[in-house]
């Protein structure tokens, strides 16, 4: 009888990632690749990231012992005629790579769907390389709905998985004709031990060196655009603090190289309606945790999400969690159990929800312990590479 073999027996993989932007540029997507990266390279695995180079960086460094191939692209986006030939011209590096180390790789993972996704899959098919596409938003798959490119349904045959953080994103693959037997449902992670919840006397010292007052301290962190609601959010703080006073809300973020930044707007906000005192928007950082750590709540009110990091750290750090009632990131929310659902742009439900948890600090803690046994349970990094591991492998075998 053979014995199964265990994972130190399994071999290690060269694993390479294929993402728009990374590190020191740091969204969403470039936060997962990183932690997972990091965690696989931990594990004994090659990880090799391939992006697009960015002026002033190197085009190859080593980060946390992932291996960094940033590409030289063209800059140019005038004309779609013109950016379809930056596309080109990115996607043949890419290519080329791939085919220089065909013997080596294992399997190829890409961040994201879209035009260039679709043009990959194709030529890692032909050299028959296993290809991995993660969805990581609700509606980006509308790219493999009927019209979109000519070629969309055949590229459906040349993907060898599809992650799906969510349910809507699985239903939604499945809704485009995705076998159901190619969706992997893989969440995203969060490090439960670099984001954990503080004892009260050390959270009242970090709020304090933080040079952030005292009183009910929301929270948010993540980018600043349009689609994150926060000018509903800022807006509905007028009405609150006229029943908390005390009621403070920290936005962590940046609209930095977004088109669709409202971050000079917000400002703006805060200064008509003179809430300098109320609300702060200390600007992006590199490291949020401290200022997860010393909050009482986390509040998110986007529009459209699949299953946001900010929402997860809050988790992890053990902040009751208010979010609206869109996209992906309600999964991650039981009424009751971690925190409170409200209506999008509703702003008196809003009011309530923030009023309720500031006036019953039992619910607050009750909450909160709810979320952080859900992160540590559900979402942390090292089960979430366990399941990356198993489809890498069953993949690459």
């Amino acid at each position: 009888m053979t014995t199964p073999k265990t994972t130190q027996d399994r071999k290690k993989l060269m694993i390479v990632m294929v993402i728009d932007n990374y590190l020191p540029y740091l969204g969403g997507a470039e936060l997962q690749a990183q932690q997972l990266g990091r965690e696989l390279v931990s594990r004994g695995h090659r990880v090799i990231i391939l992006t697009r180079g960015r002026k002033g960086l190197s085009e190859k460094e080593t980060i946390d012992g992932v291996e960094v191939a940033r590409l030289p692209v063209l800059n140019i986006t005038q004309t779609s005629r013109l950016n379809y030939l930056a596309i080109m011209l990115y996607l043949h590096q890419i290519i080329s790579f791939c085919k220089r180390h065909r013997a080596e790789i294992d399997v190829v993972h890409s961040h994201g769907i879209g035009r260039m996704a679709l043009l990959l899959g194709k030529r890692l098919h032909k050299m028959g390389i296993p290809y991995v596409v993660k969805v990581p938003t609700a509606g980006d798959t509308s790219i493999l709905g009927i019209g979109a490119l000519s070629f969309a349904q055949d590229f459906l045959q040349d993907v060898n998985g599809f992650i799906a953080v969510g349910d809507d994103i699985f239903d939604e693959l499945k809704i485009r004709r995705v076998a159901p037997e190619k969706i992997y449902r893989i969440p995203n992670g969060v490090d439960t031990n670099r984001f954990c919840p503080l004892p009260h006397a050390k959270k009242t010292t970090l709020r304090a060196q933080l040079s952030l007052p005292p009183g009910f301290l929301c929270v948010y962190t993540g980018r600043l655009i349009k689609r994150k609601g926060l000018e509903f959010l800022v807006d509905t703080w007028s009405t609150i603090i006229t029943s908390c006073p005390t009621a403070l809300l920290v936005i962590i973020g940046s609209g930095e190289l977004q088109p669709d930044s409202i971050e000079d707007d917000l400002l703006l906000m805060v200064k008509e309606k003179k809430l300098s005192n109320h609300v702060y928007l200390p600007g992006k950082k590199d490291d949020v945790s401290p200022y997860i750590q010393a909050s009482d709540c986390f509040i998110f009110t986007s529009l459209r999400e699949g299953m946001p990091n900010s929402v997860l750290e809050a988790m992890s750090c053990g902040l009751p969690i208010i979010v609206a009632a869109t996209g992906g990131h309600v999964s991650l929310i039981t009424p009751d159990k971690e925190g409170i659902i409200v209506p999008f742009g509703k702003p008196k439900e809003l009011a309530n929800a923030v009023l309720s948890l500031d006036r019953k600090p039992a619910l607050r803690a009750l909450l909160g312990k709810g979320a952080r046994k859900k992160a540590v349970a559900r979402y942390s990094i090292k089960q979430i590479t366990d399941m990356y591991e198993d489809l890498y492998w069953k993949l690459g075998s």
